[in-house]
């Protein structure tokens, strides 16, 4: 099986789980996420896509223009 390309590690979902002290396993029944898509993402491995990343904001509050600016515009408050 050939290697997958590797991305730029998501760093909003690394500092969450270290700000929180949790482990990935958490963070992937948090987010509803099986564990190997939650450890791609964080790795770099798979994309946050603009439906996970809506999903990550619903769920754990990461604004989804931190996980992808390229996409989201921020939001005025």
């Amino acid at each position: 099986m050939p290697k997958r390309k590797r991305l730029k590690p998501c760093e909003p979902l690394e500092q969450y789980i270290k700000r929180h002290g949790i482990t990935r396993r958490e963070l992937a029944v948090r987010l509803g996420f099986d564990e190997d898509t939650t450890k791609s993402l964080v790795n770099g491995y798979r994309p946050v896509t603009a439906k996970r990343a809506v999903a990550i904001e619903e769920k754990i509050g990461i604004p989804r223009e931190t996980l992808r600016p390229d996409l989201f515009v921020k939001r005025a408050v």
